[in-house]
């Protein structure tokens, strides 16, 4: 029997996935939580075999939303769910710890189904996260540029800060904490091997990074 959490901050996705699950017996248990801090705290008291996370509102990208949860219980088993397929993101949720990714539109008919196989240790992604993860894998490395290694939210905030933007502005402007994107800093100079601002800025310019208004999350390419 699997003991599994629902950590979604949208109530309505949260009530139709635990009535989803609560009809298959293989389930022993269905907890909630709509918050990452209320997710680590019910991860620490009790025991939980199997998560499906979606935290719109937490802030944090998917895979350190993986990253936190993983750090609160090391062996549970997560599953994502996410809107677009991108490749990029898919591996990188599961290189830190996830065991599934779902998409929105196919969720409700493959969580039972997901759930099933990671309680017994396999992995399960939705057709377009599997299709999506093999365009990234078969894509060559040859003259990728050094930022493509960079999450998303890495590449905003190479952006902003190469812009001249400071750390406090940066936070603003992308709905962060200081501290978090501090984080984000620190991830971009070893991951890119920058010695100072002057060198992230000179790459931002020669790559056509330089941010600006003008577009939904404020950025946009020159």
């Amino acid at each position: 029997m699997c003991k599994v959490l629902l950590i979604l901050d949208n109530s309505i996705v949260q009530y139709g996935m635990r009535h989803l699950l609560l009809t298959d017996d293989t389930i022993d248990l269905i907890g909630t939580s709509a918050s990452l801090s209320e997710a680590t705290d019910n991860l620490r008291s009790s025991r939980w075999d199997a998560a499906i996370v979606d935290l719109v509102w937490s802030g944090l990208e998917r895979v350190e939303v993986v990253r936190v949860l993983a750090r609160a219980n090391p062996h549970l088993k997560q599953i994502l769910l996410g809107g677009r397929a991108d490749g990029k993101s898919v591996k990188a949720v599961l290189k830190a710890g996830a065991s599934g990714y779902l998409s929105y539109a196919t969720a409700s008919d493959e969580a039972v189904s997901a759930i099933r196989r990671v309680c017994k240790g396999g992995r399960y992604l939705s057709a377009d996260m599997a299709e999506a993860l093999v365009t990234v894998m078969d894509a060559p490395e040859i003259d990728r540029p050094l930022h493509a290694t960079l999450s998303e939210r890495e590449l905003q905030t190479l952006r902003l800060l190469g812009s001249g933007c400071r750390l406090t502005d940066i936070a603003a402007r992308l709905s962060l904490s200081v501290k978090t994107v501090s984080v984000y800093r620190s991830r971009i100079v070893e991951k890119m091997g920058f010695k100072d601002n002057a060198q992230m800025t000179l790459y931002v310019v020669k790559h056509g990074l330089l941010a600006t208004a003008g577009t939904e999350d404020g950025l946009i390419e020159h």
